[in-house]
């Protein structure tokens, strides 16, 4: 059954071109991947409405893994609508009772919880649709497949409807800009990224045939050679971290070199979806916190 797949950008932080929410139309109603923030849930009610829908058409929710601004606002969809709301099974507890996750991104974000993210509403068990390993689902007369792929986050799933595939951030990120394209780069912010676990999920993924990638950050964009520069952006993030720290480089002195990097970047909208997308800053702190642990 075919269907029509709809990125809807929900403007976050007043940026286009930063977080997508996907939109699949099916006849018994849509299906979202990624719905965002709640902080752009307005925008996302809009995006719903120049579809033709309303909240309460929603038949599930797809959710590649459970980052604020992946899923903060699923818990309101689930209880405006009754959608079943599908994630990984080692991120549904945090779901359930997001006590937990708002404490671990407030040690990150601190007071600007609010601004980024708003509200977080538990989402109500009974909606919580949870996946483990790899497999398929039927919903809404679609067969969607789903795989586990850890890395940026442990409880990360990509989304499959043919040889479309609803990458998260497991794919990177890619940005369009006026002028210039930017990625694919590896966000890896704290806690739990893996390299290694990475680097297999893309395995997995380049096994699949896949012929486009949908990232939440942001856009369609043609498989054929995105995976192996995502690898080799992995491995100079990795090299280049490794080599600050030999030399004594400080977490500051290494964020402040990230921003530098950025600032480079000529197009100017650019620069500031790349800092929305993925802090520049924070994927440090996350490679830092990895490399740790490989040491320990």
């Amino acid at each position: 059954m075919a269907a029509e797949i709809r990125t809807l950008d929900l403007d976050f932080r007043g940026q286009p071109g930063v977080i997508a929410c996907y939109l699949i139309a099916t006849s018994e109603g849509p299906l979202l991947v990624d719905p965002g923030p709640s902080t752009c849930r307005a925008r996302l009610l809009l995006g719903l409405a120049d579809a033709g829908y309303h909240p309460a058409d929603l038949r599930a929710v797809l959710l590649t893994h459970i980052h604020l601004d992946h899923a903060g606002c699923a818990g309101w969809l689930a209880a405006q609508s009754g959608a079943e709301v599908y994630v990984h099974a080692a991120g549904a507890p945090h779901l359930a009772d997001p006590s937990r996750l708002l404490r671990s991104a407030e040690r990150i974000y601190g007071d600007q919880m609010d601004v980024l993210w708003g509200e977080v509403p538990p989402t109500d068990s009974s909606s919580l649709r949870p996946l483990s390993g790899d497999g398929q689902v039927q919903i809404a007369g679609l067969r969607l497949g789903y795989l586990d792929t850890p890395g940026h986050a442990k409880h990360h799933l990509t989304w499959t409807l043919g040889s479309v595939a609803f990458t998260g951030d497991v794919a990177g990120v890619r940005l369009k800009g006026s002028s210039q394209e930017l990625g694919p780069l590896p966000p890896t912010p704290p806690p739990d990224i893996d390299l290694e676990a990475w680097r297999a999920s893309i395995a997995k993924l380049r096994a699949q045939g896949l012929t486009e990638l949908r990232p939440t950050h942001f856009g369609a964009y043609p498989a054929a050679g995105h995976f192996q520069a995502l690898l080799g952006a992995l491995d100079r993030a990795e090299r280049l971290v490794r080599a600050q720290l030999a030399a004594g480089y400080d977490l500051f002195r290494q964020q402040r070199e990230a921003e530098a990097e950025v600032e480079v970047v000529a197009d100017p909208e650019l620069r500031r979806r790349w800092r929305l997308a993925s802090p520049p800053g924070m994927s440090v702190a996350g490679l830092n916190r990895w490399l740790a642990g490989q040491t320990q």
